[in-house]
């Protein structure tokens, strides 16, 4: 992380790129900057808990084309760095989503069952339009039914690093079960498909199956005015 000096707990500091040491961090914000103007990379390896949100996935999309993290508390800090460079190096035309379904793979036989994701960045522009159609008949819909469908998705997985997490996937779902409008409904789906067939690449599914690979913010009650700095919410 940057230098930066000890914070208060209650300070927003990003999602996971904390140090709890030296109190340094980058915010997500910081981290995608950091990213473009490095250059880029092929493959990003996240390793703390939580940091597979489609906030973050899209934070960093024009720097990355793929992403491989987890989706909820997580048992370890590393990689199988030395398995992994193995079939690299006698794999030399391995491609980057080859790389992080390998990643998924080897971090799922290494701890116990965690929601680990690889995901393709570059259709995630794509994503977005449809997650803002989706967003738009949502507001339009009755603010009650939209209030207990986002209680509906409220604690499915204790191991979420934050309560107001939940799964991309089954947020959709649990919105379009409050309705009866079609069109409403087909955008879900329409999220959903498109999500699943095109941007994850590949997902190790943890005990819980309704975890799909991404969670998003979805506040019940406060809403965190620093999720305005981020590329997803200005879009």
């Amino acid at each position: 992380g940057t230098n930066k000096p000890m914070v208060p707990a209650n300070v927003d500091k990003g999602i996971g790129y904390y140090c709890d040491d030296t109190g340094n961090y980058l915010s997500t914000v910081e981290l995608g900057t950091a990213l473009r103007k490095m250059g880029g990379v092929d493959v990003l390896g996240l390793l703390s808990c939580g940091e597979q949100t489609i906030e973050v996935v899209y934070e960093v999309s024009d720097s990355v084309k793929v992403v491989v993290g987890s989706e909820e508390v997580s048992d370890t800090d590393d990689y199988r760095y030395r398995l992994f460079m193995e079939q690299i190096s006698s794999n030399p035309s391995i491609t980057n989503e080859e790389i992080g379904k390998l990643l998924v793979l080897q971090y799922r036989h290494e701890v116990r069952p965690t929601c680990l994701s690889a995901i393709r960045t570059e259709n995630l522009p794509t994503l977005m339009n449809h997650i803002r159609l989706f967003t738009e008949l949502a507001i339009s819909e009755d603010p009650a039914l939209l209030k207990k469908a986002a209680k509906g998705t409220y604690g499915i997985n204790p191991e979420f690093e934050f309560s107001d997490q939940s799964d991309l996937v089954d947020s959709v779902k649990s919105f379009m079960e409050q309705t009866k409008n079609e069109r409403f409904k087909a955008a879900g789906r329409t999220v959903i498909d498109y999500y699943m067939n095109e941007v994850l690449i590949y997902a190790a599914n943890s005990h819980n199956r309704r975890l799909l690979g991404a969670s998003v913010y979805l506040p019940i009650s406060t809403y965190r005015e620093s999720y305005d700095t981020l590329r997803f919410a200005k879009d």
